[in-house]
C-alpha cells in the first residue's frame, strides 16, 4: 500500500514538473515572438472611456503580408481565423470576406503559444472599403506545428514557417540586413519619383523597371519573389520577372483626432473610424467630418503631407456639441 502511494506521489510530482517546464518553454517562445513583432495595443482605454475597437493605444511594429490566401473581416467580434499547417491555409473560424494582399501591412495585436500552435492577431494599418463600409481589417493566423517543435522551443523553425506568410516590415527600413538563403533585404538608394508616363509590362526584369521608374522606396526579396515599392504602387517579381502591379499603396501621412469618444470619423465622405484615434491617410487635401447620432457636428478641410502628422482637437462634448 505504501509503495503504491509513493509511486502515485512520484508520478504526480514528475507530471507537475514536466508541465511547469513546458509552460516555461511556451512562455519564453511567446515572449520572443512578441518582442520580434512588437505588439500594438488597440481598443478603448480603461473602462471604455476613450476610443473604439480599432483605436491605437500604443503603436508597435508592422508586419508585411508575404503570401496571398489569408482572409480577414471588419468585424472584430467575428474575426476570420486562418489555420496554416504544412504551408497550406484553411478556414478555422469566421468568414472568408476580405483577402489579405501581398505587400499589405498589418499590426500584430496579440500572440498566443499553445502546445502545438502559435496564433497571431492582426489589424490592418490602413482601412479598406468592403461593401460600402470603410474600416480596418481584423484577422488571426494560427500556425500549427509538431508538438516537439514547441516543446523543444525551436524558435528558428517556428519563425521560418511564419515568415512564409508574414514578416516584420518596419525593420526593413533600418540598417541593411545580412543576406540569407531564405530572406534578403536590399538597401535602397534615395528614391526617385517615377515618371507618370512609365508603363510596366509583364516579364520585365528589375533592371528594366528601375531604368524607367528609378530606385524603389523599398525592396524586399523573399524566396523567388521580390517586391519593389514606389509611391502609388508595388511591383511584384517572381524569378526576377514582373508578374503583377499592386496599385493600392500610396504615400501616407498621419491624421490624429482627439475628441470625446464615440464620434464617427468620415474622411472624404467615407467612414474611417471613431474618436479618439489615429489614422493613416493618403497625402493631399481631405475633408474630415465628425458625426454624432447620425448628424454632422464638426468638419474641416485639412492637407496631409508625406510622413507628417496632423493633430486635430475638435473639442466636442459628450453630446457631440
Amino acid at each position: 500500500m505504501n509503495k503504491s502511494f509513493s509511486l502515485v506521489v512520484a508520478v504526480l510530482i514528475f507530471s507537475a514538473f514536466a508541465f511547469a517546464q513546458q509552460e516555461s518553454v511556451r512562455s519564453n517562445l511567446q515572449e520572443a515572438i512578441t518582442a520580434r513583432y512588437r505588439l500594438t495595443q488597440v481598443g478603448s482605454s480603461l473602462m471604455g472611456w476613450h476610443g473604439g475597437d480599432d483605436s491605437i493605444r500604443k503603436l508597435g511594429g508592422t508586419l508585411l503580408v508575404v503570401k496571398g490566401g489569408m482572409f480577414g473581416t471588419q468585424e472584430r467580434r467575428d474575426v476570420t481565423s486562418n489555420s496554416i499547417k504544412a504551408g497550406q491555409r484553411t478556414l478555422l473560424s469566421g468568414k472568408d470576406e476580405m483577402e489579405l494582399k501581398p505587400g499589405e501591412r498589418f499590426y500584430a495585436n496579440s500572440v498566443v503559444v499553445g502546445p502545438d500552435f502559435v496564433t497571431v492577431g492582426l489589424l490592418s494599418v490602413d482601412p479598406r472599403n468592403f461593401q460600402g463600409r470603410m474600416g480596418r481589417v481584423w484577422a488571426a493566423a494560427t500556425f500549427f506545428f509538431e508538438k516537439e517543435t514547441i516543446s523543444n522551443g525551436d524558435l528558428n523553425k517556428i519563425n521560418a514557417a511564419m515568415d512564409q506568410w508574414i514578416l516584420p516590415a518596419d525593420s526593413f527600413s533600418s540598417a541593411p540586413q545580412p543576406m540569407t538563403a531564405s530572406t534578403r533585404v536590399a538597401a535602397a538608394p534615395a528614391p526617385v519619383p517615377p515618371a507618370a508616363s512609365v508603363e510596366l509590362k509583364a516579364g520585365e526584369n528589375r533592371e528594366e523597371i528601375e531604368s524607367g521608374m528609378g530606385h524603389p522606396v523599398q525592396a524586399i526579396a523573399f524566396g523567388n519573389k521580390t517586391w519593389l515599392t514606389y509611391p502609388g504602387l508595388v511591383a511584384v517579381l517572381e524569378d526576377g520577372k514582373l508578374t503583377s502591379v499592386e496599385r493600392n499603396e500610396q504615400s501616407f501621412g498621419t491624421l490624429s483626432l482627439a475628441a470625446q469618444p464615440g464620434a464617427e470619423i468620415y474622411v472624404d465622405g467615407e467612414l474611417a473610424g471613431t474618436t479618439p484615434t489615429t489614422l493613416r491617410v493618403p497625402v493631399g487635401s481631405h475633408k474630415v467630418e465628425l458625426k454624432a447620432a447620425g448628424k454632422s457636428v464638426w468638419e474641416q478641410q485639412v492637407r496631409v503631407f508625406p510622413g507628417a502628422e496632423v493633430n486635430l482637437k475638435p473639442g466636442l462634448t459628450a453630446d457631440g456639441k
